[in-house]
């Protein structure tokens, strides 16, 4: 019943795929108002199409389909409007010919198409094993939905760290490019370190709440039989902030024209999920340890690539990460988590208050071992005077 609905969705990914670069246009051109015009324009006609859409079909049945009808005509003229502010260029003399932006772009294409593969293998995977053993158990492959839909209710946080960190890629990606033309091997290393830091203290932030209170979390939005994935939260949460620094990864190789490396060690990613799952999960008897077993197993598959795409980064950029910042995060994180962990449940307001006293907790951790300090301080304020001078 929802092959309709991913027809009429097609209609949106293409206009939203002819948009993407139209806006990043805007961003080399550093034209950050209209930027921001478009994404709110963008963001509201979304919404009404969407309301519209459902408003204007009289049969309650087809309003799903309504509401995507009117998501694809929001669509199609957001496109127009970028068009019109961005234009389709010139031709002119010189540039990048098709055959080299190919050479380019085919491996990060497919690379894209692995990493989707690589955030979605896990919920797949539990689908058929869950299914596997509930027939086992004697329930039916039906009863198998609500434990899946449990776990896939999670990686509303656990995606969190990879969304926020997509904002470091954008400002990494344009200076590494920059300084690999330049061929300064030394201006390439600090990016990156500095870069990866920044990414690895932020992503500590995120994980120290989202693993240290998963039972809140998921309380906060989900109904009662959600709560069975409260452990597998627990675990999957740092395996997917440990994918946000993949992602930073990949966007540094990209960047210095190891858009292969990008590719083969993507994956290798998706390889290391679907055998440690294939491996560790059938068998398990239909219920919660199915959910643990998946989130370890998807854990440890996303920490073997990051570990194998440091060493590629290693290679191109001459440098990473200090072990030392990685290692006092890790005890920030540890600290914050426990104390998480044993926060007593009072209730949704609690759970944000909560929120705020783990990442306090993170931070001050970082502090005392001087993780972050004065110069982290400066930085800050730096920015904010920036934001403040016309």
């Amino acid at each position: 019943q929802i092959t309709p609905l991913l027809r009429t969705l097609a209609g949106v990914i293409f206009c939203y795929a002819l948009y993407s670069p139209l806006v990043g246009v805007l961003n080399g051109q550093r034209r950050f108002g209209r930027q921001a015009l478009l994404d709110i324009v963008m963001a509201a006609l979304r919404t009404i199409g969407l309301i519209v859409g459902a408003k204007l079909v009289a049969d309650e049945a087809l309003r799903a389909e309504g509401a995507l009808s009117g998501f694809v005509v929001s669509s199609v003229i957001i496109l127009g409007l970028s068009l019109f502010m961005v234009g389709v260029g010139r031709a002119g003399k010189g540039g990048v010919s098709a055959k080299s932006h190919l050479a380019f772009m085919l491996p990060v294409w497919l690379g894209q198409i692995a990493l989707n593969f690589l955030l979605q293998a896990d919920v797949n995977l539990l689908r058929r094993f869950a299914g596997t053993a509930a027939e086992h158990a004697g329930l039916g492959v039906e009863a198998a939905s609500p434990l899946v839909g449990a776990y896939a209710a999670t990686q509303l946080y656990c995606f969190l760290p990879y969304q926020l960190l997509l904002s470091i890629t954008f400002v990494l990606f344009p200076m590494l490019a920059t300084a690999y033309r330049d061929g300064d091997r030394e201006a390439m290393a600090r990016y990156v370190r500095t870069g990866v830091r920044l990414a690895v203290v932020l992503a500590g932030a995120m994980v120290s709440v989202t693993s240290g209170l998963s039972e809140g979390l998921l309380k906060l939005l989900f109904q009662k039989e959600y709560w069975v994935a409260t452990h597998a939260m627990e675990v999957l949460t740092l395996g997917f902030g440990v994918f946000a620094i993949f992602g930073i990864f990949s966007a540094v190789l990209n960047s210095l024209k190891h858009e292969l490396a990008s590719m083969l060690v993507t994956v290798a990613a998706v390889i290391f999920v679907a055998v440690l799952c294939f491996v560790r999960v059938p068998g398990t008897e239909f219920g919660e340890d199915l959910l643990w077993k998946t989130a370890t197993s998807t854990s440890a598959g996303i920490l073997l690539a990051t570990l194998l795409a440091g060493v590629l980064v290693k290679r191109a950029a001459g440098g990473v990460v200090n072990p030392i910042s990685v290692v006092r995060v890790a005890v920030a994180m540890g600290v914050a988590i426990v104390v998480g962990r044993h926060l007593p449940y009072a209730g949704k307001l609690m759970t944000l208050v909560y929120a705020v006293v783990v990442v306090v907790i993170y931070a001050l951790v970082l502090l005392v071992t001087r993780e972050l300090g004065s110069a982290d301080l400066q930085n800050i304020k730096a920015v904010i005077s920036r934001r403040k001078t016309p």
